[in-house]
């Protein structure tokens, strides 16, 4: 039996001071809708409706580990949730930037960003930046100096590890290892060595949920002399986190289709194999030049 009610939630963002809001939502068995959340604690802080999808509500501040989905239904009890930016198109988010509440969370999300070591600038980008921050300089041109420094809107799963199915790194099979995804394609990352595929070598991505498994078949350098790309390659990982893993994967790709027409998506391009792996092929596969 449904039983509802009100409740309160809070949600914090970045500001100059840690803050949060609060926001009353309808409870259902004490459980609330993320989507109504998402809603009401952007209007609340004031940040333009068109804007809104370009935020999403998590679990964690100083690490995230749990993006919600929009269709979640989450515990009212829920504590440590956090809004972030969910935005990887610079020309959108330049944007974004031309709105004062969007700007403020943009911006200090960046601060926060350098400050934990997620975002790495050299000697000379840290100069111009604290050059920036002593002339009182717009918070938007901080933000388009951080956009240039590595790691600025990347993705990063820790806690994985590659799984013994894959055919690269078969000298590292079952050590741990995180994924790093952004618009110019994934990585993977061991404590010895590391691999980077751009998304146009991504013919698709699958996962197995019995095994925890997520798999990307990838094109691989089978002739380095020549710099051909014939062979398939699977990269399998292990984790805990394969919505997240899904959910940002996809979220990048749409973003990378939005500015190129062309590349649509079909429903016939997601299958289900016998074992119950759900296959999507990746529309971006050999877009553009492979590199």
């Amino acid at each position: 039996m449904e039983l509802d009610s009100l409740t309160s939630v809070s949600v914090g963002y970045f500001a100059a001071k840690n803050i949060s809001v609060k926001v009353v939502l309808r409870e259902i068995d004490n459980h609330v809708l993320v989507e109504d959340l998402h809603k009401k604690v952007l209007d609340k802080i004031g940040v333009n409706k068109k804007y809104h999808c370009y935020f999403a509500v998590m679990m964690g501040k100083r690490k995230p580990t749990q993006k919600l989905k929009l269709t979640d239904y989450i515990p009212s009890s829920c504590k440590d949730l956090f809004l972030y930016k969910w935005c990887f198109d610079l020309d959108i988010e330049n944007q974004l930037l031309e709105d004062d509440v969007a700007c403020d969370l943009i911006y200090y999300q960046a601060r926060h960003d350098l400050k934990v070591g997620h975002l790495t600038a050299s000697i000379e980008e840290q100069i111009a930046l604290d050059e920036l921050s002593s002339l009182n300089c717009s918070k938007s041109a901080f933000v388009r100096l951080c956009q240039r420094l590595a790691g600025y809107n990347i993705v990063v799963i820790d806690n994985c590890f590659l799984s013994k199915q894959s055919s690269i790194f078969t000298n590292h099979l079952g050590t741990p290892c995180k994924v790093t995804l952004s618009q110019k394609g994934l990585c993977i990352i061991t404590d010895e060595d590391s691999v980077s595929v751009s998304w146009s070598r991504v013919k698709h991505w699958s996962v197995d949920h019995t095994g925890a498994v997520f798999t990307y078949t990838v094109l691989h350098k089978d002739d380095q002399a020549n710099n051909t790309f014939r062979e398939e390659k699977r990269i399998c990982v292990e984790s805990k986190q394969l919505d997240d893993l899904l959910s940002t994967t996809h979220d990048i790709v749409k973003s990378i289709q939005k500015n190129c027409s062309q590349l649509a998506f079909f429903g016939s391009m997601i299958n289900v194999e016998p074992d119950g792996t759900k296959v999507w092929t990746n529309p971006l596969f050999g877009y553009g030049s492979l590199t």
